[in-house]
């Protein structure tokens, strides 16, 4: 999935497949340390799971339910190295991986002069957006285990083709 995300916003963006790479490399190292840039992001409202500027302790528990692994003490350490607490290490490398192609449109839209609303709106439609749908697909997606997804993954391709004919 990440090959294919990178390589939508190669071409429907303009973000160049090394600039995907650097901001996937950014995102794992965020999973160890704190990051501004990624936050900056997640806060314009830029992460598939939303996010609205809140304090510190609300904002470790949104990295934490958001896939990054804030290291704050030793028991976090510890915690990283338990073969018990694996199953959610992996899932916070896994966010960070689908989140670097997004990241990589967003660095790009705020070096051309985009707010970070404006920026974060791009990213989040740069690839499949998640929390894109109507009223009766939520409904449907409650019966339907990852039907959203897979709505919106197949719409990507014509969205891209009406937004812009000449790259598709």
């Amino acid at each position: 999935q990440f090959l294919f995300d990178g390589l939508t916003v190669s071409m429907m963006e303009g973000v160049m497949p090394h600039q995907v790479f650097l901001a996937l490399m950014k995102n794992l190292r965020a999973i160890f340390k704190n990051d501004p840039g990624m936050r900056e992001m997640i806060r314009a409202g830029g992460d598939v799971s939303g996010y609205w500027g809140k304090g510190s302790d609300e904002m470790y528990k949104s990295m934490v339910q958001g896939g990054n692994l804030p290291l704050r003490s030793t028991q976090d350490w510890n915690n990283l190295f338990n073969p018990l607490k694996w199953p959610e290490t992996v899932k916070r490398i896994g966010h960070s991986i689908e989140m670097a192609p997004r990241r990589a449109v967003f660095e790009q839209r705020l070096k051309q002069g985009l707010t970070k609303e404006q920026a974060a709106f791009h990213a989040r439609r740069s690839t499949v957006d998640f929390a894109r749908s109507g009223t009766a697909l939520r409904a449907a997606n409650d019966l339907y285990l990852f039907l959203n997804p897979a709505v919106q993954g197949t719409l990507l391709p014509l969205r891209a083709l009406k937004r812009n004919p000449k790259v598709a």
